[in-house]
């Protein structure tokens, strides 16, 4: 009889746990993916990082809600301040902008949650796995935000750059396109690492600026028209 009444209390304990559902809401700052559009246009204004936490709506089991009390202290990040973030959730078809990030990650494991950086122009900076600690989630945050700063004072200067070659100062041009393709295969690494892929510099000719070997090319060429007509 007492073990019958046991068995009976730890059915009803499951079946509590089973429908007492959780629920993932965005926290302060977040909002859904049905903004995605505003989202977007917001980060392109602020010329910011935009992060996509990707989670699932609803938790009924133990490790279901485990996944999402991990997906909410990522909400919470301190790296994430002055960002724009999008909770995209796993029961819905994610929008095609996160698909276009999600496709650039190579992906070691599929649990979520997983947390997704990304440029304005949706150029992937970053990638946190399932289980990553709370510091990591910083750390991948930190050096979206450091690229991101380095991507716009790197656009400001090849627009310098493009200026001085105008004036036939070859040199200088060169000089500023060479510099930012070198630092541009560094970030690539840095930012592939994220998530466990071994890459190095030698795998990228540019990643954030794929434009600019083409434009040492057109530098090069106009180099040599002017040693032509001299």
């Amino acid at each position: 009889m007492v073990r019958k009444w046991i068995l009976a209390v730890v059915v009803l304990a499951l079946l509590a746990g089973t429908v007492c559902a959780w629920t993932l809401v965005p926290w302060r700052g977040w909002v859904s993916a049905v903004h995605m559009d505003k989202a977007l246009e917001a980060a392109k204004k602020k010329s910011c990082p935009i992060v996509f936490l990707y989670a699932e709506k609803e938790a009924h089991l133990v490790e279901e809600k485990r996944r999402m009390s991990l997906a909410r202290v990522w909400m919470k990040l301190t790296g994430l301040q002055g960002m724009v973030k999008v909770l995209v959730y796993t029961s819905r078809r994610p929008p095609a902008t996160f698909e276009q990030v999600a496709g650039q990650v190579q992906e070691p494991d599929l649990t979520t949650p997983r947390m997704y950086f990304a440029t304005p122009e949706l150029k992937i900076l970053g990638f946190v796995l399932y289980g990553a600690h709370k510091k990591t989630g910083n750390s991948v945050a930190l050096h979206a935000r450091k690229t991101m700063i380095w991507i716009n004072e790197s656009r400001a200067e090849m627009t310098k750059a493009k200026e001085a070659a105008e004036e036939g100062r070859f040199g200088t041009a060169l000089k500023t396109y060479q510099r930012i393709q070198a630092e541009d295969k560094k970030k690539a690494v840095r930012t592939h690492i994220t998530w466990n892929v071994v890459l190095t510099e030698n795998d990228f000719d540019s990643f954030y600026f794929p434009e600019i070997a083409g434009k040492i090319e057109e530098l090069n060429e106009m180099a040599e028209a002017r040693l032509q007509k001299a």
